[in-house]
């Protein structure tokens, strides 16, 4: 009898779970007492800055973290790992001179949060620990070392909150937000290293060596991996651009509140997949239509469930929670919700392209994603939309090509 691709340890799933739960407590308290603090706008440049990182991260790594779980062996991973790590200290160094210089030469031609401070500065170095991140991340998940990917959730969020918290009231409070961020994720890289025990001589030497990863699957993988954050971001981008910074800050809000079920649920469900099913593929074992189905069903199921439940009661407990500063993230609530529920089951889903080498095909649906949700956003800018209808035109395009990359997965699995 075929074994299942997939070891369901209720003993690892109940400690993941029960970290990102913890971690989501933390997130609700922590959002909570800093929107008291910092105004609509300040977190509407904040969100902008985490954006742009979010976006220039895979650019700094060349998505070398993606191939770190599925490599064939743990002398791989690390070679992979180090290819990672030295493109990303090569390519932010390049970045941030780059970046400085039209900076210094061209400054009332930048965006800035003020006279001193360059968003896209920040970025870029954020970008650049966002990268070292990932990749550790990737390196303990390739491990299966779940102990470490359950306890970083909560030394990064309590850290970052902190921060964000004590310096509210300081004098660094017009940029305390980003400032926590970085204090957040820097004490975060320093437990998951601590934890995974890398040498640390391999974070400055120049990799020597060849992997089974070709210069074709890096570049399509990259592109698609942008597409896909300029995707995500894209309404907000929209809004930003199109409204002020309070409309942005709002929505940033909004947004952040309703990914905290798909980082408790759906990135969660998806390392365990990831990590588990790449380690069952590496010993000859791949996942049947049959087992994919049954996990489909429960899949769908939660997150059924998971969006009814912020659709029904998410804008009433912001309202309640939340000042007249914030007036819109409920009604803002309400409209995205019923995108959630295939949002979740995509999280957790996708990481089938990597485990089955379907890189192509991650691309292909990235660059569909991505072209159709920029062609709305242009006709609706044009056409001057309600931003209610082009929130729900962009969700809505969104949630139909990844029913359609769902189905396809189903079709790639066999009988």
């Amino acid at each position: 009898m075929r074994d299942n691709s997939i070891v369901w340890k209720k003993s690892t799933l109940l400690r993941l779970f029960s970290s990102s739960a913890a971690s989501l407590l933390l997130v609700s308290v922590g959002t909570l007492l800093v929107t008291r603090i910092y105004t609509p706008s300040q977190f509407g440049q904040y969100s902008f800055i985490l954006s742009l990182a979010i976006l220039i991260a895979p650019l700094l790594t060349a998505t070398y973290e993606f191939f770190i779980v599925p490599s064939q062996t743990e002398e791989e991973s690390l070679l992979i790992f180090r290819k990672g790590l030295y493109r990303n200290f090569k390519n932010s160094i390049f970045l941030l001179v780059i970046t400085t210089i039209i900076y210094l030469l061209f400054p009332d031609e930048f965006l800035s949060i003020d006279a001193y401070i360059n968003p896209i500065i920040l970025a870029t170095m954020l970008a650049s620990i966002y990268g070292v991140y990932n990749l550790l991340t990737q390196i303990a998940l390739r491990r299966l070392d779940y102990a470490t990917v359950s306890s970083r959730g909560l030394i990064q969020n309590g850290t970052i909150y902190s921060s964000q918290l004590l310096l509210g009231n300081s004098p660094l409070k017009s940029f305390g937000l980003i400032v926590g961020e970085f204090i957040g994720r820097i004490i975060t890289i320093a437990f998951i290293s601590k934890r995974i025990r890398l040498n640390p001589s391999i974070h400055f030497q120049r990799p020597k060596g060849a992997t089974s990863i070709y210069r074709s699957q890096i570049l399509t993988n990259t592109t698609a991996t942008i597409f896909e954050i300029i995707t995500a971001s894209s309404l907000f981008f929209y809004i930003y651009l199109t409204e002020n910074q309070e409309s942005s800050g709002n929505f940033a809000l909004a947004q952040k509140l309703l990914t905290v079920p798909i980082i408790l649920f759906g990135t969660t469900t998806s390392q365990y997949l990831f990590a588990s099913g790449s380690y069952s593929v590496r010993r000859g074992i791949h996942m049947s239509r049959s087992e994919l189905d049954k996990i489909l069903i429960k899949l769908t199921l939660t997150s059924f469930a998971i969006g009814a439940g912020v659709f029904l009661f998410g804008s009433l407990a912001v309202d309640f929670v939340l000042d007249s500063n914030w007036a819109t993230v409920g009604s803002l609530i309400t409209i995205m919700s019923p995108y959630l529920t295939i949002s979740l089951i995509w999280a957790q889903l996708s990481f089938t392209f990597y485990t089955k080498d379907m890189w192509r095909s991650y691309f292909f649906f990235a660059t569909f994603r991505f072209s159709f949700t920029i062609a709305i956003l242009l006709i609706c800018y044009m056409n001057e939309v309600a931003i209610s209808h082009v929130i729900h035109l962009a969700l809505g395009t969104n949630s139909i090509v990844s029913i359609i990359a769902i189905s396809f997965l189903r079709q790639k699995h066999g009988s």
